[in-house]
């Protein structure tokens, strides 16, 4: 049972990465942004404003498939066992 729900918690929680990829204006406040800007403090020194877009988005992407992947797995192992 613990094993079903830590799964299916991983998933969702790879899941909720999406949201953060959309920077949206939030609508009750002048200057509140909700998601990823698409800047960052420690490459956009060193590296271009493209270069700091797709590595973002590489990691970003990874994160969400390594959650997802990681609760299938323990999903799949969990069915096996229990077959």
């Amino acid at each position: 049972m613990w094993n079903t729900l830590f799964g299916i918690l991983l998933i969702i929680h790879g899941l909720v990465f999406i949201m953060f990829l959309v920077y949206v204006k939030l609508p009750e406040e002048e200057e509140g942004y909700f998601g990823w800007s698409r800047k960052s403090w420690l490459l956009d020194r060193f590296l271009g404003e493209k270069i700091v877009k797709i590595v973002g988005i590489v990691l970003w992407v990874t994160i969400i498939v390594g959650f997802v992947i990681s609760g299938i797995v323990i999903l799949a192992k969990h069915v096996a066992r229990m077959a």
